[in-house]
């Protein structure tokens, strides 16, 4: 199915300083908890975004944080949170590609990521992480998964509408790919995400002001190519195959 480059959701809500991973808030903690984190551990959130993962880790389980992100504007929102959360103290940002990550090897404990490698070269990304963790150090990831195979024109929707570099795997395929830059992995889990879910996940992370932006850009006329029947009906077709996976890996 041929499509043209159009402007993405992910691009809109950027604009407006919102991050999307499925999961939320229960993610966030399954996989600190999973790796681990507690006072004074070393954590690198790779792909920040607008801070939450960060805040949360810091402030809850005093964790010290390095929060990374390409975008500048995602940073300025988490510099934000950081300081309505009274985490300045405990979480550093940086801003940088994560094909590239900017520290030295054997630096961090624990890293974090939630919904970066299925927008990224997955096998670069992961060598990069592997590289600046701790001998036994732990990775703990959360990714759009497929609960199951999905035909290409599905998936090419799924794809499309989240920016166009968006790669999505089954359960077994994300742990291949993490056994294949050297890591063991110790656990996975896949689960299904609800419309209900995203909605109470925003309200959570975003708070209610956030989201009806979130709401309000989505009419972007930009955007019209995805208010139409046909693609509405796929997008939720998608919702029976698309979930997400928590992995955690140890090097």
């Amino acid at each position: 199915m041929a499509m043209t480059k159009k402007l993405s959701i992910i691009r809109v809500w950027e604009s407006v300083g919102i991050t999307q991973h499925w999961g939320g808030p229960w993610a966030t903690r399954r996989l600190a908890e999973f790796c681990k984190i507690g006072y004074g551990t070393k954590v690198l959130d790779v792909g920040c975004g607008t801070g939450y993962a960060a805040c949360v880790l810091a402030k809850k389980y005093g964790a010290e944080v390095t929060a990374l992100d390409v975008s500048k504007d995602l940073l300025s929102e988490a510099r934000k949170r950081a300081k309505r959360f009274n985490v300045q103290d405990r979480v550093s940002f940086v801003q940088a590609n994560a094909h590239h990550l900017p520290f030295r090897s054997g630096s961090f404990d624990v890293v974090i990521s939630e919904s970066v490698l299925a927008f990224c070269d997955a096998k670069k990304v992961g060598k990069e992480i592997r590289r600046v963790l701790k001998s036994g150090g732990l990775f703990g990831s959360n990714e759009a998964t497929f609960l199951k195979k999905v035909s290409k024109e599905y998936e090419e929707v799924f794809r499309h509408g989240l920016g166009g570099k968006f790669f999505a795997h089954t359960e077994r395929e994300w742990k291949s790919i993490y056994k294949s830059v050297g890591f063991e992995v110790l656990h996975s889990e896949a689960h299904r995400e609800t419309p209900m879910d995203d909605f109470m996940s925003h309200m959570v992370i975003d708070g209610p002001w956030a989201f009806m932006k979130r709401v309000g850009v989505v009419f972007d006329p930009k955007l019209r190519w995805i208010l139409n029947p046909t693609m509405i009906r796929r997008i939720f077709d998608l919702m029976n195959y698309a979930g997400y996976g928590l992995y955690i890996c140890k090097k």
